[in-house]
Formats: structure tokens, sequence, C-alpha cells
């Protein structure tokens, strides 16, 4: 489904270089549940980023179902991502000026494809528990709420792989729990879940885990 050979990111900065990713070599197959764990700054991040076609490779290639994406141009990448990709980040990055809904709304907006478009957005809402909040703003919301606004923007539009970087990262260990709940429905569902966790109770709930240790992937691939 996704493969990832032997890519590496370097970023520059001002007292040198940065190797991010160091010739990572990976495959998710479609319908797993995988964890990827490491210390912090090992390239954990920058790994969900490249599979999911945010930041180009310096070298290497990533495969879609055997097409490589970074041979798309930006639109095209970019529809790819609103149609098949949820991402899902540690800091919700909701729009701050948008209701609940309204942010799920964008989500929805995203994937071109007729049938998800008529997806009711009031159906996940009420089965996130977000309904009696949804005409609110981030910032009336709990910390717990936010995130499952951020999971309603992922899932709207049925994607085929959900990208999760530490989604229970900032939460308490119940509303965390209802995180990994929700992602445990949707990987039963059908729906590949590749999860970034620090948590290595959340760690064991996949059904393979990959480690990365200074850009480099040491276990799992």
């Amino acid at each position: 489904m996704l493969k990832a050979t032997a890519i590496s990111r370097i970023f520059k900065r001002k007292h040198g270089t940065v190797k991010a990713l160091d010739n990572a070599t990976l495959e998710i197959k479609e319908g797993e549940f995988v964890s990827i764990i490491g210390p912090s700054g090992s390239g954990k991040s920058t790994l969900l980023l490249t599979l999911g076609g945010m930041s180009h490779p310096d070298q290497g290639t990533v495969h879609w179902n055997e097409q490589l994406i970074y041979d798309w141009d930006v639109a095209k990448r970019s529809q790819w991502r609103g149609t098949n990709v949820g991402f899902v980040f540690q800091s919700f990055n909701l729009v701050p000026y948008l209701t609940a809904y309204e942010n799920v709304s964008v989500g929805l907006s995203l994937a071109n494809n007729g049938a998800k478009v008529t997806q009711n957005i009031d159906s996940l809402l009420d089965e996130l528990n977000l309904s009696s909040r949804k005409d609110h703003l981030p910032s009336e919301l709990s910390i717990g709420q936010q995130q499952r606004v951020a999971l309603a923007r992922a899932l709207v539009k049925k994607p085929r792989i959900i990208l999760a970087d530490e989604p229970t990262g900032n939460l308490d260990p119940e509303t965390g729990k209802e995180v990994m709940d929700i992602l445990k429905k949707q990987h039963s569902a059908g729906t590949t879940v590749v999860m970034i966790t620090h948590d290595p109770n959340n760690a064991m709930l996949a059904q393979r885990t990959i480690k990365i240790v200074d850009g480099r992937i040491v276990q799992g691939q």
C-alpha cells in the first residue's frame, strides 16, 4: 500500500545540517495498525510527513500502490492526500476562527469524491460526543474535545490511511483512552493506521511496531 525505500531527509541549520531521516526503508500494508516509536528528535514526525506526501525526501522514493507520489506535481499530491490520507496532529491544528463543525467540514472539502462529500458531519460529531459543542470555537473546547474535533476532521472523508502524530500526547489518561478506542475502531473497520507514540501501552495496541533512532529504522521495517 505505502512503501518508502532508502529515504533520507536533510535540514539545513545555522550551525550545519541535520539528517532527520537516514536511508529509512519500510512498508505499510493495507489494513495494518502500525506504531512508530523512538526518542524525541529521532525523525518520527518527519517520517510520518514524508509518508503522507508533505515532506519531499532528499533521497529515496515513496510508493502508493506502485505509484511514486513525489513524481506527482503538488496539485495531484494534494488531491491524493485529500482523498486518501487523514492526518491527526498532537497540536490539533484546528482553525481558531472556525467552529467545531466548520473545522470538520474543512477536512471534507479536501476530498474530491462525491460520495464522501455527502457524509453526514452531524452523525460523526454525535458518534464522538461532540454534538453539543459543534457551534463552539476551539478556544471554547476542552483539550480532549479539540482532539476529537481533529479526529473527526481526519475521519469525515473516510480515508484509507490515518497518520497520527502523538494523538494522545496532550491528553489525560481517560481522554487518551477514548482517542485510542476511536483509532482501534477505525482499524477494525478496515482503515490503515500509522501512529507515532511515546506511550508503550499504546504501542502495544498496534499489530507491529517500528522503532526509529537518529533517523534510522532499527526495528520492524
